[in-house]
């Protein structure tokens, strides 16, 4: 709704998701439970977030 080109915005971020997956890049949410970081993976047509399991004994 807020993207002003909707079909560039879809780009950037497919090209962003791939990178993020061919580089296997951890990032960070505010949203995530703790310890609040994961990692993307292709799902399907589309991907997913996959979240670090935190231990203390690490």
């Amino acid at each position: 709704m807020l993207d002003v080109d909707p079909v560039a915005a879809e780009a950037t971020r497919r090209k962003v998701y791939d990178m993020l997956v061919a580089e296997k890049i951890l990032v960070q949410g505010f949203h995530y439970p703790f310890p609040a970081v994961g990692h993307v993976e292709k799902y399907g047509t589309g991907y997913r977030e996959v979240l670090v399991n935190w231990s203390p004994t690490i």
